[in-house]
């Protein structure tokens, strides 16, 4: 999913992608109802809503991403 969505690698793409292109492939993930491991603030439409990707888009916290645990949740 994440190369349909245009990710060009598995890996973490920062080095090789250009910030609104990576925004672009979350944008598209959380559409094809991907579960994102991470803290929904490390979605770049959360932390940098110039991106021109993020523009008009809300990111609903509640269907993309898992929620937190606590700690003493297994």
């Amino acid at each position: 999913m994440t190369k349909a969505c245009g990710y060009n690698t598995m890996m973490e793409p920062t080095d090789s992608m250009l910030l609104n292109d990576i925004a672009g492939a979350q944008l598209c993930m959380i559409q094809l109802q991907f579960k994102y491991a991470r803290p929904v603030n490390s979605l770049l439409c959360k932390n940098t809503p110039g991106l021109p990707a993020c523009h008009h888009r809300p990111i609903d916290a509640e269907r993309c991403c898992v929620r937190l645990k606590s700690a003493r949740q297994p």
